[in-house]
């Protein structure tokens, strides 16, 4: 038995920028290559798409488009394709659309199982039927594919900050768009015993809407199966890492990596990462609204609704726009085991640094969303 450890960068972000690395590359270093039993663990990493120097201009708009996610998911399978054995560990990890991209992976494991082998050909035929049963499943061909695959497999856990799906492009129609490019399944497979989820609380932007984990209302996920969705304060590198001042995201960053060591038998090298990040819950809060075409944004934020509450956002504006431009779920879905982390409260009420541009201000910290959250449970506790 060995362990597989896949890992997705975000998009734009790639290993080499020392001193704008992500979680994901932090998190990949501190994976030692056995645990202290002796029990290998291989360690697979896909780098964010829209990172090749040779796409020049063109680097903001594949990446804001998400060409590369189909490849990049792929690459990560035939790694698998490559390792896998029966009775081995699979744990998949990604932020921003990594963590799409290792979501979707999992949905693709679990709907065909893994390839017995590795060959372009065999990867693609996998590919296209996941691609395929999202139209509509082919009961005759998916059969086919397992009989011949590792299946089922079991998932030993998918970890994510700030899940961002393929879709949602700046200058173009959502609704648009969910024509032209195929769905994923990103909803936890019962086949994944564990999954936690880092979210950022602060992030404005539309087109970074967050996906979390849902079920139909008056339901409940497997049994056995833990779910974990934790709110930080933050925009979305503020969670999942790539900016210079880490202080916020090593917040999350050590969250994830202390749960999965908790949880699941993967040995992470906790001490090194601790020594080696400075988490602090009145770190600088960076809003990326100031940017080209996000300046929409800072004029009408996207709210991320936390646990749901209308309340977060004002009675003005709901009187007006409604619930547009929310994380509100349709009517017959609900989230998974939301919570506030305790750095959020640390940092509640107090003046904290904020900076848009260039210019650094400190400012109180009071999300309405937050408060809207902290208001509903104050009542539900009675």
């Amino acid at each position: 038995m060995k362990r597989l450890v896949v890992f997705f960068d975000g998009t734009w972000n790639r290993p080499d920028r020392e001193d704008e690395i992500t979680n994901v590359v932090k998190l990949q270093r501190a994976v030692p290559a056995a645990d202290a039993l002796g029990v290998r663990q291989l360690v697979h990493y896909e780098i964010g798409i829209a990172t090749a120097p040779e796409l020049g201009r063109l680097t903001f708009t594949v990446g804001a488009i998400g060409l590369g996610v189909g490849e990049r998911i792929c690459g990560g399978y035939r790694f698998l394709c490559e390792a896998y054995e029966e009775g081995d560990e699979i744990y998949l990890v990604g932020f921003s659309r990594g963590a799409f991209q290792a979501r979707s992976l999992a949905g693709m494991v679990a709907l065909a199982g893994i390839a017995r082998q590795a060959s372009p050909e065999a990867v693609a035929e996998v590919w296209d039927c996941y691609e395929q049963d999202k139209l509509g499943p082919d009961a005759a061909r998916l059969a086919a594919l397992r009989a011949k695959a590792h299946y089922p497999v079991p998932i030993k856990c998918v970890a994510v900050w700030d899940t961002v799906g393929n879709l949602g492009i700046p200058l173009i129609g959502r609704a648009m768009i969910k024509e032209l490019l195929p769905l994923h399944d990103t909803e936890l497979s019962p086949q994944v015993e564990v999954g936690l989820h880092a979210l950022a609380i602060d992030e404005p932007r539309g087109p970074f809407a967050p996906t979390l984990w849902t079920v139909r209302k008056g339901t409940a996920p497997p049994a056995g199966q833990l779910i974990e969705q934790v709110w930080f304060a933050g925009c979305h590198a503020n969670v999942g890492g790539g900016y210079k001042d880490s202080a916020l995201s090593d917040i999350a960053l050590l969250w994830l990596a202390e749960r999965m060591a908790q949880t699941t038998p993967l040995a992470v090298d906790l001490e090194h990462l601790r020594r080696t990040t400075r988490p602090d819950p009145l770190g600088e809060l960076v809003s990326p609204t100031s940017d080209g075409i996000y300046r929409v944004s800072r004029l009408l934020p996207f709210v991320r609704l936390l646990r749901q509450q209308r309340k977060g956002v004002s009675a003005l504006r709901r009187a007006i726009l409604g619930m547009w431009r929310t994380s509100l779920l349709p009517g017959d879905r609900e989230t998974v085991n939301e919570s506030i982390h305790p750095s959020v409260l640390a940092r509640y009420g107090k003046r904290a640094p904020v900076r848009r541009g260039g210019t650094l201000q400190r400012r109180r910290y009071v999300p309405r969303t937050v408060r809207a959250a902290l208001k509903a449970q104050k009542r539900r506790r009675g």
